[in-house]
């Protein structure tokens, strides 16, 4: 994503080489297009991002992307809606389930999205992201928690990146 200001004659054409078909979000929400020239001064003023990385077909028009943050504890897990400014708009809590081993703490977590989920879907949102601070270290290559702490029973080996994407 590039940040950039809205001069008061600015249209995609300005851009360098703009892409056909991109996401334009802005302080009131975002458009997809298929096009490559658009003036936004109708609808929009200030700052403004523009990805041509954009999962949404052209011509639908979208509320700011949202982003969730999960925190994995030994007794809760706290769930989190954020905007693109590090925002909070949300947030619950609810056990871990962490006595009761992996399965139950993934079903946990799973929960806790699904919740993030639902309120996004409530506001008209879309999530872009899912985030999870947990006790161990993050394989970056494999995505398996390795060394986490002794009260999350059966939580080293989990490849909870694959959890993640396989689910979400």
């Amino acid at each position: 994503l590039a940040a950039a200001p809205l001069p008061d004659d600015w249209s995609c054409a300005d851009m360098e080489a703009p892409p056909a078909g991109f996401c334009i979000y802005f302080p009131g929400g975002s458009i997809t297009t298929s096009k490559s020239r658009l003036d936004l001064r109708p609808l929009v003023s200030g700052a403004m991002l523009v990805s041509s990385r954009c999962s949404s077909p052209p011509g639908r028009i979208m509320t700011t992307p949202l982003f969730v943050g999960l925190d994995l504890g030994g007794t809760e897990v706290k769930v989190g809606l954020c905007g693109s400014t590090g925002e909070v708009v949300w947030s619950d809590r609810g056990p871990s389930n962490a006595h009761l081993g992996q399965q139950a703490i993934l079903g946990a977590l799973a929960e806790a999205v699904e919740a993030a989920l639902s309120e996004a879907t409530t506001r008209g949102a879309e999530v872009r992201a899912i985030g999870l601070g947990t006790p161990g270290i993050v394989d970056p290559e494999s995505g398996v928690i390795r060394f986490p702490v002794a009260n999350l029973g059966g939580w080293h080996g989990t490849d909870i990146v694959g959890f993640f994407r396989d689910r979400f």
